[in-house]
């Protein structure tokens, strides 16, 4: 029991970039209207995650559609790894989730809440707090090419 847990934590965090030689790596979801309907407190109504390593450390960018409101958000943060897990924190106390890779894709668990934002056209940054309830606390995102992370 103990090798297959070894193994399955091996295998999810061996997908990260400089452990697997890659530079970065980007996970991403779009859920259609039958999900939504299905998830009707889920406000993103897409999801990208960069992965890749800054002087040593593990960085991630975050960029969503979301439900009702035009353009893309995004954030940014540090990640540092606790068992097979990433505990992730978005940069200036925006909150956090964890994020859990396998070889195909990542689970990201939002226990706590975590903030996105926008800039408008005059400089001004908008807010949205992806709050931890009912149909945003989990998500699957799948192993995607880099362009699919481009903000």
């Amino acid at each position: 029991m103990f090798r297959l847990i070894a193994t399955a934590v091996f295998v999810g965090l061996a997908t990260l970039p400089s452990q697997s030689g890659q530079k970065e790596v980007c996970y991403s979801a779009t859920y259609d209207k039958a999900h939504l309907e299905k998830y009707p407190g889920q406000t993103p109504t897409s999801l990208n995650v960069l992965l890749y390593r800054q002087d040593g450390n593990l960085i991630f960018s975050i960029t969503a559609t979301l439900r009702g409101e035009k353009g893309k958000w995004g954030e940014a943060g540090g990640c540092f790894t606790e068992g097979d897990v990433l505990k992730c924190s978005v940069d200036c106390d925006g909150g956090g989730f964890e994020l859990k890779p396998t070889a195909t894709d990542v689970t990201l668990k939002n226990s706590r809440g975590f903030r996105l934002t926008q800039e408008s056209c005059n400089g001004e940054a908008k807010i949205h707090m992806v709050e931890a309830v009912p149909g945003n606390r989990k998500f699957t995102l799948q192993k995607s090419e880099r362009s699919a992370c481009n903000d």
